[in-house]
């Protein structure tokens, strides 16, 4: 018998042997590959309520000003949502999103992120046991692209204490509109680059007596990108008149399956599987004509990823005195594969000039083995350590490769007294890491992500170059520490973090040569430093008015050894061998006052370093604003009325793409 043979028999006798009462551990964050303890652990966290009065149609637009501001990009953004892997986080409304945590910590880096990336750990709204109701909620608004934004969401669920259920659907719709692209690309668009998204969720969740819990989430997320133009003498040359039409189709589906138990006191087992399913059909037609020629070129793509992930985690809860001590086991087997297909046909003058077709196709076997142990002192000090195991069946490497882990955190105050109601706490984690991603996919938006050029500070790329596959046999390594003050009982909190992180990303040196340049893909080792302080309080908590607030400020230095001499693409976010460090985040305000509630978010950088064109890069950007009311009415529980506006304004010479402004009204409302 093989060793897949072993592991599968250990993960199915996890599963099978363990009996339990399904419970959720409210006191421990999912990341997947590990359970890491709340009270020990440096996260950012927010709320999904605090960001449905925006305006967005993806999520790093909306939580990048509660977190590294403009640092936070899609690209670099990992998600688990509810402790497993999901496609593209947009895929589900904000109104079904209950909190985004940010995870400070180098452990990860063993949970799907890599390179630069971000964890976030997404928990999805449940609402309470022995409830019901129905949700419905709109914003629609208008930005100075003449074009309309619009997002309804209708929501229902019944919750008892053995049965949970509740499904919703939601329409978001964006696009850009015709006075800017036509003023920026000289054309005139019949139909502007917009999108259509739906998005359709649903759970249930049955208590089976005391020891088990199964449940079932599924989410379904179509979408479609429309953009139709005639541009007059542009591209190709010589050409008097260019007819663009372009248009694709998307969707994605998640499936996943949960069994809970617990055994006795002490046992707690969870298993899941889960299976991810992405796909695009893209077609394109341009026409290009003269007086003297005609040039049709006809353009189809797909692409199709899925992945079926089976997942158990095995704990013990061991209690000895004020000492509570957890040996865990995680096992992960995921079977990813994926194909894309893509032809383009020429014609001149009605001829066939050439065809052009491409086939891409892969499959892998993944299993990952994460046994750990963590050891703590009431709430005093934690240590948390392990490895994770990577036995993949794989050719031209050895076997197994591990990877150690470790974390210690301890509250400094109380160490002195334990029950005192300020906190001091200490924390630090180190990992070695590799490419431990999973296959998802990524919806098409308007996104630009973060690029660098000459090596010296970020730009954006229209076309950046195609990332390659990154050597998966070596082994990275990340170092994190911080701490955490918090008083006046919870209502004053400071944070600071710091990383060194060690990775490799792509960069192309463009190279000239002959009549034009040729490029040159390479990995060299990048050693990244980032500080990130926040401060969040409570400001005013008295009668009828509480004002909430939060101010994030994040420097990322990268370095490297190499001296590329040469023109360069890479895309890495922070300064990268520049003249000075940026500090970018953000300035939160969330307020109430009796019925009335409002809030004001702030986007900054500065000492940006400098471009191309020698100047300073700063920016303030005002990126959201909404007053409102409740307004009572006897049918409805509650029912909410606002008026919104997002990206109010800019300093020039930005860093950040050109953004829209949105002015618009929403509601919300609970039957």
């Amino acid at each position: 018998m093989n060793i897949n043979h072993y592991l599968l028999t250990a993960l199915l006798g996890c599963f099978i042997t363990t009996p339990s009462n399904a419970q959720n551990d409210s006191t421990f964050l999912n990341a997947g590959r590990l359970q890491l303890d709340k009270n020990f652990t440096q996260t950012i966290n927010i709320k999904g309520e605090d960001l449905e009065k925006m305006p967005f149609f993806s999520l790093h637009d909306a939580i990048n000003v509660w977190l590294y501001g403009i640092y936070t990009s899609k690209s670099y953004l990992v998600y688990v949502i509810d402790g497993v892997v999901a496609n593209d986080v947009n895929a589900y409304s904000i109104y079904d999103i209950e909190s985004i945590t940010l995870v400070q910590n180098a452990l990860s880096q063993l949970n799907g992120a890599f390179g630069q990336q971000q964890l976030l750990l997404i928990t999805t709204r449940r609402q309470k046991a022995g409830g019901k109701g129905i949700t419905a909620a709109g914003n629609t608004a208008y930005n100075t692209d003449k074009h309309l934004y619009h997002q309804y969401y209708l929501g229902a669920y019944n919750n008892t204490q053995k049965i949970r259920y509740g499904v919703s659907a939601n329409y978001a719709h964006d696009g850009i509109g015709k006075d800017y692209i036509s003023a920026n690309t000289k054309a005139t668009y019949t139909n502007p680059p917009n999108f259509d998204r739906f998005r359709i969720n649903g759970y249930a969740g049955i208590t089976l007596g005391k020891h088990h819990d199964l449940s079932v989430t599924v989410n379904y997320a179509p979408q479609n990108y429309t953009n139709n133009a005639t541009q007059i003498n542009q591209y190709p040359v010589g050409s008097d008149t260019n007819i663009a039409k372009y248009h694709a189709d998307e969707y994605t589906f998640n499936a996943s399956l949960a069994f809970k138990s617990t055994f006795g006191k002490r046992w707690r087992n969870e298993f899941t599987a889960t299976y991810l399913l992405g796909n695009l059909t893209s077609n394109a037609i341009t026409n290009s004509t003269n007086s003297t020629i005609k040039i049709d070129l006809f353009q189809h793509g797909t692409a199709d990823f899925r992945t079926l992930q089976f997942r158990d985690n095995i704990s013990y809860h061991a209690q000895a005195g004020n000492w509570s001590i957890v040996p865990s086991l995680n096992a992960q087997f995921s079977f990813p594969k994926y194909n894309k297909y893509d032809w383009a046909h020429t014609y001149i003058n009605q001829v066939t000039q050439s065809w052009v077709s491409n086939k891409v196709e892969g499959k892998a076997k993944s299993y990952l083995l994460t046994p750990s142990l963590s050891i703590a002192y009431k709430n005093i000090v934690q240590v948390q350590g392990g490895i994770l195991a990577d036995v993949s069946p794989a050719e031209g490497r050895d076997m197994t490769r591990i990877f150690p882990f470790g974390t210690i955190t301890t509250d400094v105050v109380k160490m002195f007294k334990s029950t005192h109601k300020a906190s001091l706490q200490l924390f630090g984690s180190f990992a070695s890491y590799d490419n431990f991603s999973d296959l998802q996919y990524k919806f098409t938006d308007f996104t630009q992500d973060l690029y660098h050029y000459n090596s010296t500070s970020t730009i954006f790329l229209p076309n950046p170059p195609p990332t390659s596959s990154i050597n998966d046999d070596k082994q990275y390594r990340i170092w994190s520490t911080g701490l955490r003050f918090t008083t006046a009982n919870k209502r004053l909190e400071f944070s600071y973090n710091f990383e060194k992180r060690d990775y490799t990303t792509d960069v192309i040196l463009e190279i000239p040569g002959g009549t034009g340049y040729y490029y040159i893909r390479t990995n060299p080792d990048i050693r990244a430093y980032t500080h990130t302080f926040g401060i969040r309080a409570t400001a005013i908590q008295s009668g009828n008015f509480n004002w909430r607030t939060g101010l994030q400020a994040t420097s990322i230095a990268n370095t490297t050894n190499q001296n590329f001499g040469f023109t360069s693409y890479a895309n890495i976010i922070g300064n990268f061998k520049a003249d000075r460090t940026a500090w970018a985040g953000g300035f939160t305000n969330r307020l109430n006052y009796k019925q009335f509630f409002a809030g004001a978010d702030i986007q900054y950088i500065f000492n940006q370093g400098r471009n191309m064109d020698n100047t300073a890069k700063m920016q303030v950007l005002f990126q959201q604003l909404y007053a409102g009311a409740q307004i009572p009415c006897k049918k409805l529980r509650g029912f909410e009325l606002y008026a919104n506006c997002r990206n109010l304004g800019k300093i020039r010479y930005s860093t950040m793409p050109e953004l829209n402004k949105y002015y618009g009204i929403g509601f919300k409302t609970i039957l």
